[in-house]
């Protein structure tokens, strides 16, 4: 996103620290079988921001594939380290595939 001004991205980070804390706030204090499906399609996508714990997890994990890949730069070629590398995220697209499916089923 581009700013305008530094007042907008204040302004912004602000908005966002709120509603990741309510967010927060709304999940650990209400049953899942009690939320509505919106409240859920909002949370879709920032799991990352609820849950220290994720933000971790996901950050270790695009370090380690990032760094297989780097890793591997010396003992393969282009076309293997491609290989490589789609394989080294199928998981991840495989979620993402699963995810989709699931939230097209729902709307």
């Amino acid at each position: 996103k581009r700013w305008h001004s530094k007042t907008d991205k204040y302004l912004f980070t602000q908005e966002m620290r709120r509603d990741v804390r309510s967010i927060r706030y709304l999940l650990s204090t209400t049953p899942m079988e009690s939320l509505e499906k919106e409240v859920l399609y909002g949370c879709v996508g920032l799991e990352a921001l609820v849950s220290g714990k994720v933000t971790r997890f996901v950050k270790d994990k695009r370090r380690g594939h990032a760094r297989s890949i780097v890793e591997m730069q010396h003992y393969l070629g282009e076309e293997q380290l491609s290989a490589y590398a789609i394989s080294r995220s199928s998981e991840s697209r495989e979620r993402a595939q699963k995810l989709a499916a699931g939230y097209s089923e729902i709307l």
